[in-house]
């Protein structure tokens, strides 16, 4: 999975936050990509990566 956030985010700008096993047993990661400005706090985008059977997919998750 680290290979898949690495090439679709860049390499290490994406931090997992937290591992999900739905009912069916499928895991997901939670991850944030923290977006930083100058003289600004960051902000965050929060995104959902699964597994498929042709590899690893993300969506972005509402806050």
């Amino acid at each position: 999975m680290e290979g898949y956030l690495d090439q679709t985010f860049g390499f290490g700008t994406v931090k997992v936050y937290k591992l999900i096993v739905d009912a069916e047993g499928n895991v997901r990661y939670l991850v944030y990509l923290p977006q930083l400005e100058w003289f600004k706090t960051p902000t965050y985008k929060w995104y959902e990566v699964y597994a498929t059977q042709s590899g690893f997919q993300h969506i972005e998750v509402e806050r």
